[in-house]
Parts: C-alpha cells; sequence; structure tokens
C-alpha cells in the first residue's frame, strides 16, 4: 500500500491548511505558521500516517532538530494538535465568512488601510461619502441620517474607474439576530403592559407598541427594513402610513404582542407596572410557568423569521440576472453576497446597492440592512479628488460609531472584534462643532496601546461650521481645538501608559499640517481641505520605512525580562475586578439591563448597550493590553542598529509599535475565546435563566463571579494545551510575544560577521491579512 499523501496550502500569508487521512478519515486542520513550518509540520505528519511514529519518538525527532527552543515547542504543540488530538483547529463560521471575504476581495500590500475611530454622529461616513464617485447621486455609500449612522463595519476601497468593481458582504446567520428580536419583543410587552394600565385608546396603544417595537434606541437594528412600515393611527383614527403589501402582517404581529400580554395581565389587572415586566421576565426564563405564553412567543418568533425570509427571497429573485452584475451570487454556505457591478449607473446597481445600506423609510421593506455583517466594496473616486499617483488605493474602513462618553473607564463596546493588524493608518474623528469635547479619549486611550503611534492622526469634521464667541478667526479655532487635544492625550497617558517618545509623537502630529480640519465637508464644489488631509497620508504611506541592521546571530530582534508578566497580569485583573465591582456591587444597573446582558453573552455577543453600556469582555481586554504596553515599549535588550540615514528614535518605535499590534491582536482573539468559549457561554445563559426573589442580585453576583474566574484563570488558559509537561507550562502570553517576534522578524544569516542590512517585516506576499 502506497504512503498517503499529506497535502498543505497556504490560504493566506502565514495561515495554512493541512489536508490528510488519518485512520480512514480525511482531515483538514488550520493553522498559523510561517512557511518554513509548515514544510517540517508536513515531514512530521508523514512520520506520524505513514511511518506510524508516536508522539515520544517525534518529539526526539523535533529535538534532533537544529532548532531554537522556541521553535521546538512551536512544532510540538503544533503536530500535538494536527496528528495526536482530537481536537479540530477549525475556523469559527464568523472566521470562515471573513476568510472567504479575504479571498474573494484580498486588501493589497500597496493599498493605503486607513481606519476611521471616532463617536457616532461625528463625520466619519461624510468623509467616506466625500471620496466617492457616488457623492451627490442617488446612491447613499456609505448610508446616512440623523441619528446613528454606520450600523456595521464595512470596508471602501477606493479605485480609478474600471470596467467592474468587486463587492462581497458576509451575512449574519439569521440565530444572531435573534436576540436583538428577542430584545424588540421585549420593548413592545412593556409597553403593551404601561398602555393598558394607563388606559390608552386602542388607536393610541397599538402605535405606542409599534413603535417601541422597531425603536431601537441606539439605531442599530430595525425590523422595518426587512418588513416594511406598519401601520400607524392618529388620535381619529385616520391612517398616516400604510403600505398595502405589510399592513396584515404588523396587524399580525401587534396581535400575537396583545394576546402574549393579556395572557399575563389576566381579565383583572392592577397598576404594578415593575411587576408585570418581572413575571413576562420570569414566563420567558421558564417555559413549564406559562406553556400558551411560550407558545405565542415562538409563533411570534417563528412569523418574524418568515417575513424576513420572504423579504430576501424576493430581492434575490428581483437581482439575481440583472444585467448591471455579474456573477452576482447569493451563498447560503458561506452566508454572503459577492459579484461585479458592470455598470455603477444602472437603476439595478443603485436599488441593490440600498438594500445592502439605505435607511430611508421608502426603502423599508426591501433591504437587508439587519442581516449584513461586514461589507467590503470597491468604489470610483470622486473626480475631483487629487492623488499622488494614478493607481494610489485608498481603502477607508467605516467602524460602527462608538457610543461611549468621556466619563466612562475600559475599553469601548466590540474592541475585541476590531482588527489593526493590517491598518497603515487610524484616524481619530470628533466634530469641531462640539468645541474640541474630546469624545475620542476613550478610543485615543485603547488605540494607544496597540499600535505605533506614528499611524495616528486626528481629523475635526466640519470645521466651518465651528464657532465660538471668543475666537475670532481660523487661527485662533485651530489653536483651541490642538489645545484641547493636546490636554485630552496628556491627561490620558498619565500614569504606566506615559511614555517621552510615545508622548512626543503623540502631540508632534498637532498643527495645522498634519491635522485635519475638514470644511466644506457638505459643499459639493469644495474638496480642498478633503484632498489635503489625503495628500497627507498618501505621503506617509509612501516615505515610511523601517530599514535597519539586524547584527546579532541568531537573536531575537529584542529581549523582555518574562518574569515580570505574572506581576502584570496580576496588575490588570486587579484593575478589572475593581472596575467591574463599581458597576455591578456599588452603582448596579437597572436589572432589565444585567438580564439583557446576560441573554446577549450566552449569545456570543460581547457587550450589551442599552438604558447603561456594559462591556465586559471589552473591558478585560483594554486591562490586560494597557497594562501590557509599557511593558513591551521598554524590552531588556535591543539588538539592532539603525541605517545611517535613519533615525534610532523612529525606528525603534516602530519595531516596537509592530510588536505591540501583533501581540495585542492575538491576545484579542485569546480573550474573545476564553469569555464567549462555549462552556462560558452556559454560565451566562444559566444567569439570564435565574428567577425568583433576589433575582437581580443573584445574577450580579454571578456576573462578577464568572467575571474573576475568567480573568483568574486566562493565565492557564492560555497556557500550552499539554499542562503536564513541564517544558510546555509557561506563560502562553510569553509565548505570543516570542512568537511575535520570532515570526515578524527577518534573521540574519548563521554568518556571525555577517551584518548586511536586512528589510525589518518583509511579507513576501501581493496579498496582506484583513
Amino acid at each position: 500500500m502506497s504512503d498517503i499523501k499529506i497535502n498543505r496550502k497556504e490560504l493566506r500569508p502565514g495561515f495554512w491548511e493541512f489536508d490528510y487521512t488519518k485512520n480512514g478519515k480525511r482531515v483538514r486542520k488550520k493553522l498559523e505558521c510561517t512557511h518554513k513550518q509548515a514544510d517540517l509540520l508536513v515531514t512530521l505528519l508523514n512520520e506520524v500516517i505513514n511511518r506510524d511514529t508516536d508522539e515520544e519518538q517525534i518529539s526526539f525527532i523535533i529535538d534532533a532538530e537544529n532548532l531554537y527552543a522556541r521553535d521546538r515547542l512551536f512544532l510540538r504543540d503544533a503536530i500535538y494538535g494536527l496528528a495526536f488530538s482530537n481536537s479540530t483547529l477549525e475556523d469559527t463560521p464568523a472566521e470562515t465568512r471573513r476568510a472567504f471575504m479575504r479571498e474573494f476581495l484580498p486588501i493589497e500590500d500597496d493599498d493605503m488601510v486607513v481606519s476611521l475611530l471616532g463617536k457616532a454622529g461625528v463625520g466619519k461616513s461624510t468623509i467616506i461619502q466625500k471620496m466617492s464617485a457616488l457623492y451627490g447621486s442617488e446612491i447613499k455609500i456609505p448610508f446616512t441620517d440623523s441619528s446613528r449612522t454606520t450600523t456595521y463595519t464595512a470596508d471602501y476601497r477606493f479605485v480609478k474607474e474600471k470596467p467592474e468593481y468587486r463587492f462581497i458582504a458576509t451575512l449574519r446567520p439569521i440565530e444572531e439576530i435573534d436576540v436583538s428580536i428577542q430584545e424588540s419583543i421585549d420593548r413592545a410587552v412593556g409597553r403593551y403592559f404601561e398602555g393598558k394600565i394607563k388606559e390608552e385608546d386602542i388607536d393610541k396603544l397599538h402605535d405606542g407598541v409599534l413603535r417601541s417595537f422597531v425603536r431601537d434606541s441606539k439605531n442599530l437594528f430595525d425590523l422595518r427594513y426587512s418588513i416594511g412600515r406598519y401601520r400607524r393611527h392618529s388620535k381619529n383614527g385616520e391612517d398616516l402610513e400604510i403600505r398595502s403589501q405589510c399592513v396584515y402582517d404588523w396587524e399580525d404581529i401587534y396581535g400575537m404582542i396583545r394576546g402574549m400580554c393579556d395572557d399575563i395581565l389576566g381579565e383583572e389587572f392592577g397598576d404594578d407596572l415593575i411587576f408585570y415586566n418581572n413575571k413576562f421576565s420570569e414566563i420567558m426564563r421558564d417555559e413549564a410557568s406559562s406553556k400558551e405564553v411560550h407558545k405565542r412567543y415562538n409563533d411570534l418568533m417563528d412569523f418574524i423569521h418568515h417575513l424576513i425570509e420572504k423579504s430576501e427571497k424576493a430581492i434575490k429573485a428581483k437581482y439575481k440576472n440583472s444585467p448591471a452584475f455579474e456573477e452576482l451570487v447569493f451563498d447560503d454556505e458561506n452566508s454572503c453576497i459577492y459579484g461585479k457591478i458592470k455598470n455603477m449607473e444602472s437603476s439595478d446597481t443603485r436599488n441593490f446597492l440600498q438594500t445592502l445600506t439605505a435607511k430611508e423609510a421608502e426603502h423599508w421593506g426591501d433591504s437587508l440592512l439587519i442581516r449584513i455583517e461586514h461589507l467590503r466594496i470597491e468604489i470610483p473616486y470622486h473626480q475631483a479628488v487629487k492623488l499622488p499617483r494614478e493607481d494610489f488605493t485608498f481603502v477607508m474602513c467605516d467602524s460602527i460609531g462608538i457610543a461611549h462618553n468621556k466619563n466612562e473607564t475600559g475599553g469601548f463596546e466590540d474592541s475585541t472584534n476590531l482588527g489593526l493588524d493590517g491598518v497603515d493608518a487610524i484616524l481619530l474623528v470628533d466634530d469641531s462643532r462640539l468645541n474640541g469635547d474630546n469624545n475620542f479619549t476613550t478610543i485615543f486611550e485603547h488605540i494607544v496601546s496597540r499600535v505605533e503611534p506614528a499611524k495616528i492622526f486626528y481629523a475635526y469634521t466640519f470645521f466651518d461650521d465651528f464657532t465660538k464667541e471668543d475666537l475670532e478667526d481660523d487661527e485662533d479655532k485651530i489653536e483651541y481645538l490642538i489645545d484641547n487635544t493636546k490636554a485630552a492625550i496628556t491627561n490620558s497617558m498619565q500614569g504606566n501608559l506615559f511614555n517621552e517618545r510615545k508622548y512626543q509623537i503623540l502631540t508632534s502630529r498637532l498643527n495645522d499640517s498634519e491635522s485635519f480640519f475638514l470644511a466644506g465637508l457638505m459643499d459639493a464644489e469644495r474638496f480642498d481641505s478633503l484632498n489635503s488631509m489625503l495628500q497627507v497620508l498618501a505621503e506617509y504611506k509612501l516615505t515610511k520605512n523601517g530599514a535597519l541592521d539586524h547584527y546579532l546571530t541568531g537573536s531575537p530582534i529584542v529581549d523582555y525580562d518574562y518574569k515580570k508578566i505574572p506581576l502584570l497580569y496580576q496588575m490588570a485583573v486587579t484593575d478589572y475586578y475593581g472596575q467591574q465591582d463599581d458597576i455591578y456591587d456599588k452603582n448596579p444597573p437597572h436589572f432589565k439591563t444585567t438580564e439583557a446582558l446576560t441573554r446577549r453573552l450566552g449569545a456570543g455577543q460581547s457587550y450589551f448597550d442599552g438604558a447603561r453600556l456594559l462591556k465586559p469582555v471589552d473591558d478585560f481586554y483594554n486591562c490586560v493590553i494597557t497594562t501590557l504596553s509599557p511593558y513591551i515599549d521598554h524590552p531588556e535588550v535591543i539588538n539592532f542598529a539603525c541605517t545611517e540615514d535613519g533615525n534610532m528614535e523612529e525606528v525603534t518605535e516602530h519595531i516596537l509599535g509592530k510588536i505591540r499590534t501583533q501581540v495585542t491582536e492575538k491576545l484579542r482573539k485569546y480573550v474573545n475565546d476564553r469569555f464567549l468559549s462555549e462552556k462560558a457561554k452556559d454560565v451566562w445563559s444559566a444567569l439570564y435563566l435565574e428567577k425568583g426573589v433576589g433575582t437581580d442580585l443573584r445574577r450580579r453576583q454571578g456576573i462578577l463571579r464568572e467575571e474573576k474566574y475568567l480573568g483568574s484563570n486566562v493565565d492557564e488558559y492560555l497556557r500550552s494545551t499539554r499542562a503536564e509537561d513541564p517544558e510546555k507550562n509557561a506563560e502562553h502570553m510569553i509565548n505570543i510575544i516570542e512568537r511575535v517576534i520570532r515570526d515578524a522578524v527577518e534573521y540574519v544569516t548563521d554568518d556571525e560577521n555577517s551584518s548586511e542590512a536586512k528589510p525589518l517585516f518583509e511579507t513576501g506576499h501581493r496579498k496582506r491579512i484583513m
């Protein structure tokens, strides 16, 4: 019998799939490693599968190789996972969707990738809209409205005009939006109880219930996008809004909500609203308490699913064979829609893009908006945009508007899903009209712990609308905004985050040529300030250089005192526990807020933004990286020298910034995996299902208890998979840092006398990882 062939292919730079047969079954597993490590793993797999070599013998083979200790440890762990463990190394469904997006529409190394961050409504989407050839047209890309603008993460890849433009949108499975649907029902039920107790007339009650059903206070989720308008009544009963095809659907929704609530209220009811809200919550957590109410609730969920599916089928049928597109694919297996737009001017293109993006009432019922997880699309530049060269490509990443306020501590919401490893620059956006309110303080403190400071730029939108009584001209206004921002940076970097070199880089950019005071954003004829900003960003991309001489053979480019890590980790978790005690014990949120949080955590979502913003996963991640950042900034040993024409301080910060980014990116995934693992989700769900007297207190205590368990055990969780092996019992955080240093930096030759200059972070690939 011939040997079983072991195939491996690189799915994206540094990420490999191994394909082989073991015990008669085909196995495909994925792993992050270098090209050399992939070759060695194929050799080791061949020994296991075709030579029946056991684990002890494989360890002997690895030890016999002339490898660094770190490489030997990595290969042992990897081959154990690939060949001896029953665990799979497969991507999660969400990771699979992201991988498919990267494959269909990759971000290239030459692209200038800019991440726009700022509080909701400061003008991030307006900047992107102004860059687009669609600016001023009927196509709203990005979409805007008067409240919450961006609803999902989107990457806009701006290109010169060409025959076709690629796009791909990944979709959240319907199960993932069920939590938002359930919260819509909760709001409607509470409003019905309130209206009945107040003895409202039927029209006012009808309108109030359905408005509560669709009105998410953060404007992130609205079922009208999929279902269409509801019938709204005036006091005299006259119809104010009617969309005939969905009138009866909304009446059915209202009828189901009314029937469910009436079952709870009974024929004679009191005036205690809290009692009925509590009763509804307890019934939802205990099916046996009222099977009839549960049946009505489940029927309502099924009906909403049916309406969403019906709307999506109609959209699919409408555009499937449109000549405006090439290869328009509705891919159910990968939960995405992708294709190529052949004609940006056509009505089909406009109408289809509006199904992905539009919020205007005229498009309700003909929209996929609540299903979109992430959009990536190529857009032609506006003809007034000036570029440093013809083929220059900007990728503007528009994130969900962050809803923090200045008084909050900890990280901002969903930060554990914000990837920064492929980003060239970060644009912190603030609205000039807020008089330098510095709403980006929370973002700044988090971002400065993750990236090199040279990547951070500042933009002040709507500068021409900024007025202040004692400021006479633009120079005074600029000075005022810069002073406020500098004060915010100074305040943010106090304590362990302060680093003189980093502080100087961050504040030196606060001037009228490297900070952007964007005027004329709403003027179709003015592009001067926008073009000035794009020119500075492009020059940064084209001129940054990290060349150096790496002169110690076989040594890492930097080295750290790893004995400090356990102490640093303990400092981080102590800070985290203090924050969480303040939230849940000293200043507890409303019981419905903690109820909603545990339901969301149980569904694998990291935060809840309602009456209060609760974000335990993001807060923990923020505590860890802000504690670790100063440590990364100060290695024990630096094993490189700058080239003759280079600036050693700039190169050092460039190198440490890359290490910081890659370490925090890996920690981001580990924290998510730990807090939202299946085991943890079971605990969160059990807390949501708490019932009886003292439910709120027990739930809050349970949240704190689980947070402290997860926090204190993350260090254990981050250990190697085989803790019984003393050699593998080191803190995985140390392994993360060492792997980043090893994998990201080119080592010199074995010639100890070699001083040949080498590029610092070679990719060898055209496609970047994003």
